[in-house]
């Protein structure tokens, strides 16, 4: 159990070399208006036992006015001590995903299994006799039902690991009770990973998706029956029902993160992304006219400062979370993991994101 923990977490480490490649980018000037946000973190992690302790991803999704529903990856639940976790045994990490509800600040973890042994909320399951874990995406709540997109992840040691198929699954609320699921029929032709970025637009529901070599497409489709369905591409000038028509996004000049968001904003559309470079600390924001660009106004929001105050660790997939906007500020959230595996039990504060609340004005003018 150790080693299979200590490989899963080094996987994070190797996902982030081997899908780019490195970043040589220096630090550079940041607005002096963007402060960091402590409470976020304390809401979503408080002291307890047998609930969420830290993890990565850190996706939120709206349920309703009070309550939004945080997606984790690889996650820890149990109880803190001293900064510690224990150790691998008496603490394993959860692969693949886990749910925290928080309802105003009040948080519920959701998990498989039970609190005393947890599993992940979707669960993972063999391909080949190889481990096949599924990580969130993001997703949206209407009519009380939960759509979430996931990635299938395969661990395949003569590879290391395979990203696999994504898939769009539908749960039933309060209770997160499995309805179906279903790979995505677009992804054999196109090799889209979809998934991010959802919000509803006249009727449609548009999506986006990152490509292996890290550029940005678009989809949509429509909520009939409560599923979606008529899925369309943007082929770079129009939408097309033909996933192979799929063209990338103009105006980004840099490589797009695995994780990103884009969301409507007044009469504008905005991405956060982190520099899609392994290990670059750089948060950017771009903002474009219409859902599918062309995207300008690119600006340096954050480095994130950790990997030059504690050299164990790197940073990695910036998401916003415009829901907790206050004061005309946005809520920017970043994971943080440890490049030695030990070191996530050894000091439980390391595998927990930070937050960031950035000017509108900064990121639109």
């Amino acid at each position: 159990m150790e080693s299979l923990n200590n490989l899963l977490l080094s996987f994070a480490v190797f996902t982030m070399l081997s899908l780019s490649n490195c970043s040589n980018m220096k630090n550079n000037h940041v607005d002096n208006a963007i402060t960091l946000d402590t409470t976020m973190i304390k809401a979503l992690c408080p002291p307890g036992k047998n609930i969420f302790t830290g993890g990565d991803g850190a996706i939120s999704i709206v349920v309703d006015n009070h309550k939004s529903l945080w997606l984790w990856g690889d996650s820890f639940m149990g109880e803190v001590v001293n900064n510690q976790r224990g150790d691998s045994v008496t603490n394993p990490l959860i692969t693949g995903n886990l749910f925290v509800e928080l309802d105003d600040e009040k948080p519920t973890t959701i998990c498989g299994g039970t609190p005393q042994n947890p599993q992940p909320v979707i669960p993972s399951d063999s391909i080949d006799g190889f481990l096949a874990a599924y990580w969130p995406h993001h997703g949206f709540v209407e009519n009380n039902i939960l759509h979430v997109f996931m990635v299938r992840i395969i661990f395949d040691p003569s590879v290391w690991f395979v990203v696999d198929k994504p898939a769009y699954f539908r749960m039933s609320l309060p209770d997160y009770t499995l309805i179906d699921s279903q790979e995505l029929a677009s992804f054999p032709v196109n090799k889209i990973w979809y998934g991010f970025g959802f919000f509803e637009l006249e009727g449609y529901y548009y999506t986006y998706g990152w490509t292996e070599s890290r550029e940005m497409h678009a989809a949509r489709a429509q909520l009939t029956d409560d599923r979606l369905q008529g899925w369309e591409y943007f082929d770079g000038t129009n939408w097309n029902s033909d996933p192979a028509t799929s063209h990338k996004l103009p105006g980004l000049d840099m490589r797009i993160s695995t994780q990103f968001s884009v969301f409507p904003y007044k009469n504008k559309y905005i991405l956060i992304s982190q520099d899609g470079n392994s290990l670059s600390n750089n948060i950017y924001s771009f903002i474009a006219d219409t859902p599918t660009g062309p995207w300008y106004n690119k600006k340096l929001l954050y480095t994130a400062p950790e990997p030059a105050a504690d050299s164990r660790v790197y940073t990695y997939n910036a998401m916003a979370h415009p829901q907790y906007d206050q004061g005309n500020r946005l809520l920017i959230g970043y994971s943080v993991n440890a490049f030695i595996p030990k070191d996530v039990w050894e000091d439980a504060s390391i595998y927990k994101p930070r937050f960031i609340r950035v000017p509108y004005d900064y990121i639109l003018n």
